[in-house]
């Protein structure tokens, strides 16, 4: 079932490893939760202490997707092959998702357009309709996982009082769920 169609003609992507930069920023950690599942899995995170800062390393990169200007990143510290593999595989995601947004939608109305009409209605607003949901939100990033799986983060474009929407799509590229 599509929403709606929309006619794209998009450019291929051939980004290469020499257009990403790498950097580091430091993260200040607010609070830790784990799971009950992930302290079965993991009995020592218990009792383990939570860190002041924390700092991460991500290579990125800008590019135009769909008429957007975006960030694609990745950890290089997950990538267990070269990066310039690696970085054909994110060329390959980001072709397979600009011919296939549909998708990437349809689970976003999916998962997210009930819960907004049923709890995130500001007194004087009417229930969304797709169409109008879709074209509140905007794509801002995209991160990549060594494994080939990647997450996308959308502006909620005010729908969800400024959170961030975010769509995992696993490594066999399919789009699994939506949130905020």
């Amino acid at each position: 079932m599509r929403l709606f169609r929309r006619f794209r003609r998009h450019k291929e992507y051939k980004l290469s490893a020499t257009d990403f930069e790498t950097g580091k920023s430091d993260i200040e950690v607010v609070s830790t939760w784990f799971s009950p599942e992930v302290l079965a899995d993991h009995p020592e995170l218990a009792n383990q202490e939570e860190e002041e800062e924390i700092t991460e390393e991500t290579s990125v990169v800008e590019i135009d997707f769909e008429g957007d200007c975006i960030d694609v990143t990745f950890d290089p510290r997950e990538v267990k092959i070269e990066v310039d593999l690696f970085v054909e595989r994110i060329n390959g995601h980001l072709n397979w998702l600009a011919s296939n947004v549909d998708e990437v939608e349809n689970v976003i109305v999916r998962d997210l357009l009930e819960l907004k009409n049923s709890t995130w209605l500001q007194g004087d607003e009417f229930e969304l309709k797709a169409i109008t949901f879709l074209k509140s939100i905007k794509l801002l990033s995209i991160h990549f996982f060594g494994d080939g799986a990647f997450e996308m983060f959308f502006d909620d474009g005010g729908l969800f009082a400024g959170h961030w929407i975010k769509v995992n799509v696993n490594s066999r590229r399919e789009v699994e769920d939506a949130s905020i």
